[in-house]
């Protein structure tokens, strides 16, 4: 049986609740998004990552999966936890806070489509020092309480920004620019000196390698890359 890891905080509650309001006013409609367990479907059994120690993880999955099934706890509560357990396990060879954060928007999309329009890599991207800072202080005290807030705030913070009341942001189309925010430019954010910081100490290292180590997918180490 799964053992949730978490002491929900009064800021967690205060979040949900802003959330919640928030998202009703945005909106949403859309074609039914796919089932989280659909998006690791792909990733099951055979990318289980494999090792020492690593035997338990199918079973323990398989915990996790019921209890986001089945726990009375609020979607969005449920949804970062399987994140964090994601990011922090690590059960497949590559890409578990990505996959995580997918299933994570699946999750909230079947609450309201709007949270699939929510651009949540870009988000990461952009405080990605703090994340893995809440991901690793929240591991280290054995309670996942604070890193659920920060992806709490992450999520309210990119919500608000869905567009006006009743209306949901439409999506750029394809191939149209996105102009740089000349304060905010992605390349001063966290994610570069991290990506610096580790070709420094290994100059040799793959997209893949520097992507499982950041916690980002290659393609977003590519990207980056060329920002340089």
């Amino acid at each position: 049986m799964y053992q949730t890891p978490f002491k929900i905080k009064a800021e967690a509650i205060q979040l949900i609740s802003d959330i919640a309001e928030l998202q009703a006013l945005c909106g949403g409609k859309g074609e039914k998004p796919a089932s989280y367990r659909s998006l690791l479907r792909e990733y099951l059994p055979e990318k289980f990552r494999q090792g020492y120690g690593t035997g338990r993880l199918p079973f323990l999955m398989q915990d996790l999966l019921g209890w986001v099934d089945k726990a009375p706890d609020h979607i969005l509560i449920k949804g970062c936890e399987l994140l964090y357990e994601l990011e922090t396990n690590q059960p497949f060879e590559a890409d578990n806070g990505v996959i995580g954060r997918k299933c994570l928007l699946a999750l909230l999309g079947t609450w309201n489509p709007v949270f699939l329009t929510l651009p949540i890599e870009d988000a990461v991207e952009a405080v990605h020092g703090q994340y893995r800072y809440a991901l690793r202080a929240s591991s280290d005290a054995g309670n996942s309480g604070d890193f659920i807030t920060f992806v709490l705030n992450l999520i309210l913070s990119e919500l608000k920004k869905c567009g006006k009341p009743g209306k949901v942001a439409a999506p750029k189309a394809a191939g149209e620019a996105v102009p740089r925010d000349p304060i905010n430019d992605p390349i001063k954010t966290d994610l570069i000196n991290d990506l610096i910081n580790v070709l420094r100490e290994n100059p040799a290292a793959t997209y893949d390698a520097l992507a499982a180590q950041l916690g980002v997918s290659p393609a977003t180490v590519k990207r980056r890359l060329a920002d340089l």
